[in-house]
C-alpha cells in the first residue's frame, strides 16, 4: 500500500530528439535517438517518488492493449504499486509523441485514450484511506473526472485525514478555472506551472496569482517557473527558489519531477523552505537525462546536493 497515491493521467511516451525542426509534408527529419517510455503527469510523479524512496501507488486507467501491458510492466519495474490501474476494454491506452528540440525544450502530439474515461468508479477507496497524501496529476485532461468528481475525491480524502495535492496540465478546451474551481477548497498543495496559473487566473503578477488561489482555499501554493526557478506561498510567507544551473538534455517531465520532490519533502516532514529547495533540485536533476526519472537520484543524494556541507540532513 502506497504512502502516497498518485491519481490521474497515464500514457506511453515515444520520445524523439534532438530534432532541428518539424518535417515538411512528405519529408523526413532525423533524430539522434527515439525511445518508448512511460509518461503522463500522475505516472511521472509516481516514478519520481518511488526513486526518492517514497512508497507510491498509482490509480489510473489504460487500455487492454499492448501499450497498456507495456506501461504496467514498466511501472512495476520502477517499484510503483499498479494495483489501482484499471483496464478499459473499449478505449486504447493514451500515448504521447514527444519531440525534443536542440535546446532541450519539447512539443507533444497526444491521444488521451483511456484517460478520457477515468472516473470515480475506477478509484480504490481503501488505498486512498490508508495513504498519507493523494495527488491528482493531469487535472484538466480527464473529462469524466475533472470538476465535481475530483472535488469529491479530495473532500473524501480530507475526511480520512489525508493531505491533498493538485497539479494541472494545459487545457485545450479553454475552460480552465471553471473546471477546477470545485476542487480548490479541498486542496492542501497546488503546484501548477506559471503559464497554467496565468491562464487559470487571467493574471500575470506571481504574488497576485498565488493569493488568488490561497483565497480560494488552497493551503500551500507552489508555482513552477521554468528557467526562473520556482516560488512557494502561504498566507504568511513567500519563498523564492532560484534555478539550479545544470546541463539540460530533456525537460519532459521536469514539472512532474518537481511535484514529486515537493511531495517527498512534505511526507517526510521537512520544513516548507527545505521542501521547496528539494522540489527545485529534483525537477532540475530530471532534465539531465531523457525522461522524468533518469536524472533523479535517491533522496539522500539530493539532500546532499542541496546542502553539501552537511553529512546528514534532517535525520536522513
Amino acid at each position: 500500500m502506497g504512502e502516497v497515491i498518485c491519481m490521474g493521467v497515464l500514457v506511453a511516451d515515444l520520445t524523439a530528439g534532438p530534432i532541428v525542426g518539424y518535417p515538411k509534408k512528405g519529408k523526413m527529419v532525423m533524430a539522434e535517438r527515439m525511445q518508448l517510455g512511460v509518461g503522463g503527469c500522475a505516472a511521472n510523479t509516481a516514478m519520481v517518488l518511488s526513486k526518492l524512496g517514497v512508497p507510491t501507488s498509482l490509480i489510473a486507467k489504460v487500455g487492454n492493449d499492448d501499450l497498456g501491458d507495456y506501461v504496467i510492466q514498466s511501472l512495476t519495474r520502477s517499484n510503483v504499486d499498479v494495483g489501482g490501474v484499471r483496464r478499459d476494454e473499449t478505449v486504447g491506452t493514451g500515448c504521447s509523441m514527444v519531440l525534443n528540440s536542440l535546446d532541450g525544450d519539447r512539443s507533444f502530439i497526444t491521444t488521451l485514450g483511456a484517460n478520457t474515461t477515468f472516473g470515480l468508479n475506477d478509484i480504490d477507496w481503501e488505498k486512498v484511506k490508508n495513504s498519507k497524501l493523494i495527488h491528482i496529476g493531469g487535472a484538466l485532461l480527464m473529462p469524466d473526472f475533472d470538476g465535481k468528481p475530483a472535488a469529491q475525491v479530495f473532500k473524501t480524502a480530507k475526511e480520512f485525514g489525508v493531505t491533498t495535492c493538485l497539479d494541472t496540465a494545459w487545457d485545450e478546451s479553454g475552460h480552465w478555472l471553471d473546471t477546477i474551481a470545485d476542487v480548490l477548497p479541498y486542496t492542501d498543495l497546488f503546484l501548477p506551472s506559471l503559464v497554467e496559473a496565468e491562464e487559470l487566473t487571467g493574471k500575470t503578477n506571481v504574488k497576485e496569482i498565488a493569493h488568488f488561489f490561497l483565497d480560494m482555499g488552497v493551503k500551500v501554493m507552489g508555482i513552477k517557473m521554468g528557467k526562473k526557478g520556482s516560488c512557494v506561498y502561504t498566507k504568511e510567507k513567500e519563498i523564492n527558489i532560484p534555478i539550479y544551473d545544470l546541463k539540460t538534455v530533456d525537460t519532459n517531465g521536469a514539472g512532474d519531477a518537481y511535484v514529486g520532490g515537493f511531495i517527498a519533502g512534505w511526507v517526510k516532514g521537512l520544513p516548507l523552505e527545505e521542501t521547496a529547495y528539494l522540489a527545485n533540485a529534483v525537477g532540475a536533476l530530471s532534465t539531465m537525462a531523457v525522461g522524468p526519472v533518469g536524472g533523479v537520484k535517491r533522496l539522500e543524494e539530493v539532500l546532499k546536493i542541496i546542502h553539501p556541507e552537511k553529512e546528514t540532513i534532517f535525520g536522513y
